[in-house]
């Protein structure tokens, strides 16, 4: 039994490769955040320990990830979307036990509000065990109109969400309101995250979402000029596309767009 909560508690792939008999359990994960907790949830409640295993949780990419796994540098990972492909491309992979029908996300609210149109115009909070962590008391404004149904890896796009949102933090003042607009079409899912922070120069508006590229002015601010690469390569990965409106001085609105679920 022990055993089996120990394997519930994880959403794991794990290599068919034979390893060495061993205490020590390697598990990889993607980001910081509330998709990966029940890795760190299981090793403080010490069910691991029960198993006489020691874990040891390892933050990297998921196709590094994916290449450990294969070659037995570690016994499991925790990225599900990016093994599933593997899987599916014949990488020898299985699925050991998933623990979730729906992406772990969620909404808490008042008994009154009933539906997202509810939500409106209201501020809410967020909370994050990821690099946002310090920001956590920063306003954020929510406003969707309606459902805006997906399909999508939830970790990466929840990565694409952690970026934007850091950035408007990083470039806009300390008590400066984020606003996250979700809309939809009948083709297309669209998110905004929108500041009112120093804005960029037209010049550098094209060349956000290079690599390594840092906007003319925000030198100051901490980061190598990866997170809108990354967020670019994982939204053109699912079909969709990502832009950036902006002036100096007016803040700027960061826009991703994903096709809807059919």
């Amino acid at each position: 039994m022990k055993t089996i909560l120990s394997a519930l508690l994880l959403t794991c792939c794990f290599a068919l490769s034979a390893h060495a008999a061993t205490d020590r359990v390697r598990i990889t994960y993607a980001s910081r955040s509330i998709s990966s907790i029940l890795a760190f949830i299981a090793t403080d409640k010490g069910f691991f320990k029960e198993e006489a295993l020691e874990p040891q949780l390892i933050l990297t990419r998921g196709t590094t990830a994916i290449a450990a796994a294969v070659t037995g540098d570690v016994e499991a990972i925790h990225i599900m979307g990016t093994a599933i492909r593997g899987i599916i491309r014949g990488l020898p992979l299985k699925v050991l036990a998933v623990n979730q029908k729906l992406p772990l996300f969620w909404l808490v609210t008042r008994p009154e509000v009933k539906t997202f149109n509810d939500l409106r115009g209201k501020t809410m909070a967020v909370t994050t065990i990821g690099e946002l962590g310090a920001a956590a008391s920063r306003p954020i404004r929510f406003e969707a109109s309606g459902p805006a149904p997906v399909l999508a890896d939830a970790a990466r796009i929840e990565r694409v969400l952690e970026n934007l949102v850091g950035n408007a933090f990083r470039y806009s003042p300390p008590d400066a309101q984020v606003t996250v607009q979700i809309e939809a079409n009948e083709s297309e899912a669209i998110v905004t995250v929108s500041d009112c922070g120093i804005g960029i120069p037209a010049d550098d508006l094209p060349k956000v979402f290079h690599r390594f590229y840092r906007a003319t002015g925000s030198h100051s601010a901490s980061g190598l000029g990866l997170g809108l690469y990354n967020s670019r390569l994982i939204v053109e990965h699912h079909g969709g596309r990502i832009w950036a409106e902006s002036a100096p001085g007016a803040g700027s609105a960061f826009r991703f767009a994903l096709p809807i679920a059919p």
